[in-house]
């Protein structure tokens, strides 16, 4: 067993939560490669460039409609989708600190995901010390 399991603190809980939330966002990111994809391009744009209002509607509306896709039990869903979405709580005045928030909580996915994963490179040997080595 884990710690997490026989602790019962509020900082043992948030973590296990968090876990949670980061298993379920990489399974969905296995699902919809194409869908998160799209979501980080459109949070680069609204980020790293001008965003005209005439173009806040439907561009977030095409992010909230990727996040729903990710679906809840993610850390696209739960806060974001409503505080993004128009048609919610999306508000003009704060859509692009959200988006930069959201991208820092995507970077923090990406590195629990590069930590879980153990790569090893795997290279040919010389000639006669046999096939490969790690």
């Amino acid at each position: 067993m884990d710690d997490s399991t026989l602790c019962n603190c509020l900082n043992c809980q948030l973590k296990a939560r968090w876990q949670k939330y980061y298993e379920r966002s990489d399974q969905v990111i296995r699902e919809h490669p194409d869908a998160y994809r799209q979501i980080l391009s459109l949070l680069d744009e609204v980020c790293e460039n001008i965003l005209d209002i005439e173009a806040y509607f439907n561009t977030a509306s095409r992010i909230s409609g990727l996040l729903k896709t990710m679906g809840p039990g993610t850390v696209f869903f739960n806060y974001f989708y409503v505080h993004i979405d128009p048609a919610k709580c999306g508000d003009v005045r704060y859509f692009r600190i959200i988006c930069r928030d959201l991208r820092e909580q995507i970077r923090a996915l990406n590195q629990w995901r590069r930590d879980r994963r153990r790569v090893h490179l795997v290279q040919r040997r010389r000639p006669g010390e046999g096939a490969f080595r790690t």
